[in-house]
């Protein structure tokens, strides 16, 4: 039986570590990198002493180094991502469409460093659902030309919904958003909250349009142009 301590906790395998990893990321950082733990590791279990010591040299970003170790211990763990745990798929996706207009720096890291494709694929989601995992890859790959849209757009996707969020309401279609938020606001007002959504724009992306957006955003640079001239 080996013993890895960590804190004042005390575990006799690598899978019950692996399981806790994400309450603690920096001192899990450095217990794994520590000469002692590597050479628990090379003798007791030299496959995840191989799988470890390759990371080491690909993955740079210490959050994605602790995600991917974390599921060399535990490969079918529910996803766990710095301190934060989700049931499923789902709930990271409703997590971030209920947290909406305010982003999640660490679900931010998720997407920028493609740890949520990772993680579908330890899962098989390539094979059980492939065009599902291919939207999310795709999402992933184009995070760096709008990282907010993006954020919003995925969490749609994997939350498996159309609905919005807005002003502690919930909206299925755009006929019955636009109807209702202009009922107790002007359109110049509300033209200029809208304007800097990248929520609102990736739930109108997600829907299709995405000419209506470019035409909208093309009539709102013109008037403030005017008014700049005015």
């Amino acid at each position: 039986m080996i013993s890895i301590r960590l804190r004042d906790k005390e575990f006799s395998s690598f899978e019950e570590f692996g399981k806790v990893m994400y309450l603690y990321p920096e001192e899990s950082f450095k217990l794994i990198n520590s000469t002692k733990f590597l050479s628990l590791l090379k003798k007791e279990n030299p496959k995840y002493f191989e799988k470890i010591m390759e990371l080491r040299k690909t993955e740079d970003f210490e959050g994605a180094f602790i995600f991917k170790v974390q599921y060399i211990f535990c490969p079918l763990m529910e996803l766990k991502y710095y301190k934060s745990k989700y049931s499923d798929i789902k709930e990271l996706g409703r997590r971030i469409i209920n947290g909406a207009p305010k982003l999640d720096v660490y679900i931010l890291d998720m997407i920028r460093y493609k740890l949520i494709s990772y993680y579908l694929k330890l899962h098989k989601y390539d094979e059980l659902e492939p065009t599902f995992y291919k939207n999310v890859i795709h999402i992933e790959d184009n995070f760096v030309y709008n990282e907010n849209r993006t954020y919003f757009k995925l969490g749609f996707i994997l939350a498996n919904t159309n609905e919005i969020l807005f002003r502690r309401r919930w909206y299925k279609d755009i006929n019955s958003f636009f109807k209702a938020v202009l009922e107790k606001t002007t359109i110049k007002e509300f033209s200029s909250e809208f304007e800097k959504s990248q929520y609102l724009m990736a739930w109108l992306e997600l829907l299709g349009y995405d000419k209506e957006i470019t035409k909208f955003q093309s009539i709102v640079s013109t008037l403030e142009q005017w008014e700049e001239k005015s």
